[in-house]
């Protein structure tokens, strides 16, 4: 089972779809040490 990430853990290399059909690539697609991620789950 995974664990939940905690204060000053490293954010795993993940690819995601973006709503444009790109790729962003985490954390290697981050060009600043400190960035905002928003997620939004849409209307269900």
């Amino acid at each position: 089972m995974n664990q939940p990430l905690t204060s000053g853990d490293t954010l795993p290399e993940l690819t995601l779809t973006t709503v444009a059909h790109g790729q962003q690539h985490w954390p290697s697609g981050f060009e600043q040490p400190l960035n905002l991620v928003l997620f939004y789950r849409g209307h269900w």
